[in-house]
C-alpha cells in the first residue's frame, strides 16, 4: 500500500478537473485498488498553476522508465520519459534508480522556466540522496535540487554541465517525516527550494548559468538505489 501524507492546509491545491490529475494506482491487494491524487504544493501563489507534466509511475513491477509514457491523462498524457544516466525502473508503483551517481530521467516539458516537485520515499537513512532536475537539454546540462541526507542533512542547488558540477547554494535541514516532499521552481533568474511546504532555499543564477540553461526537460536525479520517487508534478512557475 502506498503512505500518503495529508497535505498542509492552505499550503497546496489539489489538481483536478479540467487537468484531470486524479489517477488510479494499479497496485491492487484483495481486489482492492488504491487510488492517490497527485497535488502540488502552492504556498504563496494565487490560483491553480499550470501543469505541463506529471507521473504517479504506476505499472509493471521492474519495467525500465526509457520511453514510458506517464500514467496521468490530460497535460501529462503522451510525454515519454528519456534516461540520461544510470538506470530507472518501476518499483511497487514508485520511480527507483540504480546507485548510479547523478543518475538522470527527464520529460519533455518543453520550456526551461517550471517548478518540479516529487516526493522522496526511504530518504531518512544513511547518505541517500535524490532530487529534481530542470532546463535540461538532454545532453549533460541542467539545474538540480538534490536533497541529501547525512549529518546534518542538507538541500543542494547544482548547475551542471558535460564538463562541470557547480554547487551553486546550499542549506542545511531537518528531514523529519518518512516522506519527503521536494519542489523546486526556476523563474528567469531567480530559484526556490522547498522542502514539506516550507522554503528553505533562494538563489539568483548569473547570467551565464542563465545563457547555460535553456533546455525544455524537467525531471529526476537519483544518488542511491534505495530512495524512491512518487507523484511527480510539474507546472508553469
Amino acid at each position: 500500500m502506498v503512505t500518503r501524507r495529508p497535505l498542509r492546509r492552505g499550503a497546496a491545491i489539489v489538481v483536478v478537473g479540467a487537468l484531470a490529475l486524479l489517477s488510479a494506482h494499479a497496485a491492487s491487494m484483495g481486489g482492492l485498488a488504491t487510488a492517490s491524487v497527485l497535488a502540488v504544493d502552492h504556498s504563496g501563489g494565487s490560483g491553480a498553476p499550470d501543469v505541463i507534466g506529471c507521473d504517479d509511475f504506476t505499472g509493471v513491477n521492474g519495467s525500465s522508465l526509457h520511453l514510458r509514457v506517464a500514467t496521468a491523462t490530460a497535460a501529462c498524457a503522451g510525454r515519454a520519459w528519456s534516461v540520461h544516466a544510470g538506470t530507472w525502473r518501476l518499483s511497487a508503483n514508485r520511480a527507483a534508480p540504480n546507485s548510479t551517481t547523478n543518475a538522470v530521467v527527464t520529460l519533455n516539458t518543453g520550456q526551461p522556466d517550471a517548478s518540479v516537485q516529487v516526493d522522496l520515499n526511504a530518504l531518512s537513512s544513511g547518505t541517500r540522496r535524490g532530487g529534481v532536475v530542470l532546463a535540461a537539454d538532454g545532453a549533460g546540462r541542467y539545474l538540480a535540487a538534490l536533497a541529501a541526507n547525512g549529518s546534518p542533512d542538507r538541500v543542494e542547488l547544482r548547475v551542471v554541465t558535460p564538463t562541470s558540477t557547480t554547487t551553486v547554494a546550499n542549506v542545511t535541514t531537518n528531514f523529519v517525516n518518512p516522506v519527503v516532499r521536494l519542489r523546486a521552481t526556476r523563474s528567469g533568474a531567480d530559484v526556490t527550494v522547498t522542502v514539506d511546504g516550507a522554503a528553505i532555499l533562494s538563489h539568483t543564477l548569473s547570467h551565464a548559468h542563465q545563457a547555460a540553461l535553456t533546455g525544455g526537460r524537467t525531471g529526476l536525479i537519483g544518488g542511491s538505489s534505495q530512495v524512491r520517487f512518487d507523484d511527480l508534478v510539474v507546472t508553469s512557475p
